[in-house]
């Protein structure tokens, strides 16, 4: 069974491949380079925690 890491640093619990989790993909834009792009993983309640205080875009 593959575990992950969760990304909310405040999380101390294991993360299984095989359970409920949200995968967040960023991607860093560049003008001159290659974009990067890196993978986080939460579980759903820390990943609700994360980013409930987040704004809708405009």
């Amino acid at each position: 069974m593959n575990t992950l890491t969760c990304a909310n640093p405040a999380c101390t619990d294991a993360l299984h491949a095989d359970s409920d989790h949200v995968r967040v993909e960023a991607e860093k834009k560049r003008m001159r380079d290659r974009d990067e792009t890196q993978e986080y993983y939460f579980h759903p309640e820390c990943w609700t925690a994360v980013s409930a205080s987040w704004e809708k875009p405009a």
